[in-house]
């Protein structure tokens, strides 16, 4: 063997040494929807490579397309030009357009979990919208005004309070106090807003004296000598559980149930005998004093 060969096949060894040893992006995917970085790509959920090819063009689909084709992630083209999750027996027979994911069989819709209707257009909100919401999406109410939450069930109005209800006429308005209708009816209210609503029977979902908390719902206790001022009139106010007591001054009365303070008038008779020349006897003269 001469010395030529030996470096040949020297060469050729070295080549191939230092092939094995290039760098892992030129034997990585390549082309569009390719996820991972440089040094380890593969292809993105959805889509994988030609056989001996390294491109990720080819669409992947869960269901069979029948007499279509997959065109994009699980969505099959159908002979008809129609885009479906799947395509069958039928399809090519179908002239409704089903919207939201819904697939056509013989004239009909088949539609994917949260929406309804003849052609999947209308959404469905399993637990409903309350106080004249609007179902928009799958579970999803767009509220009217003074209302939010998932169902719009939480009512952030603002109005009067009133502590008198008398043949359907709202009266005891409490001076200086707006308030929402939970915290209104939660304390001393009977009555809310404008135009008056009358408080029901029980509050919902917490009774009397708590309130739903916003973050958690758990029923928490209304404090009612701060938010309520001046209800003991004139008293001092405690705060119970789920209530409220009134102490009262000298000269104020308590109410049966001591949630109020009121204003005692005390009649005091006082007699004086005055004497006179021209009349004989005594003469009672009465004095009222109001303390």
């Amino acid at each position: 063997m001469s010395v030529t060969s030996v470096r040949q096949g020297q060469s050729l060894l070295s080549t191939a040494k230092d092939q094995s040893r290039l760098p892992a992006g030129l034997c990585q995917k390549s082309g569009p929807n390719v996820c991972g970085s440089r040094f380890h790509s593969y292809c993105c959920p959805g889509w994988k490579t030609l056989p001996g090819g390294n491109q990720c063009i080819v669409p992947i689909c869960r269901n069979s397309c029948g007499d279509g084709f997959c065109s994009r992630p699980n969505m099959c083209t159908c002979s008809n030009g129609q885009l479906s999750p799947s395509c069958g027996a039928g399809v090519q027979s179908c002239n409704v357009r089903c919207m939201n994911g819904g697939s056509c069989t013989e004239d009909s819709c088949s539609c994917t979990k949260g929406y309804t209707g003849n052609h999947c257009g209308q959404p469905v909100c399993e637990n409903g919208c309350q106080n004249g919401g609007r179902c928009i999406g799958p579970n999803r109410c767009a509220c009217v005004y003074g209302f939010t939450g998932p169902q719009c069930e939480r009512d952030y109005r603002t109005g009067p309070c009133f502590t008198q209800v008398n043949n359907q006429m709202c009266q005891g308005q409490l001076s200086g106090i707006v308030c929402t209708k939970t915290l209104c009816c939660a304390t001393i209210g009977r009555a809310w807003g404008h135009p008056c609503e009358q408080c029901p029977a029980q509050p919902h979902p917490c009774r009397r004296g708590f309130i739903p908390n916003i973050r958690t719902g758990a029923c928490q206790d209304v404090d009612e000598c701060s938010t309520v001022p001046g209800v003991c009139d004139g008293g001092e106010c405690t705060n119970t559980a789920g209530s409220y007591v009134c102490t009262c001054p000298r000269g104020y009365i308590s109410s049966t149930d001591g949630s109020r303070c009121s204003y005692q008038k005390i009649c005091v008779f006082l007699a004086s005998f005055l004497l006179s020349e021209s009349i004989e006897g005594a003469v009672f003269l009465l004095f009222l004093r109001y303390r």
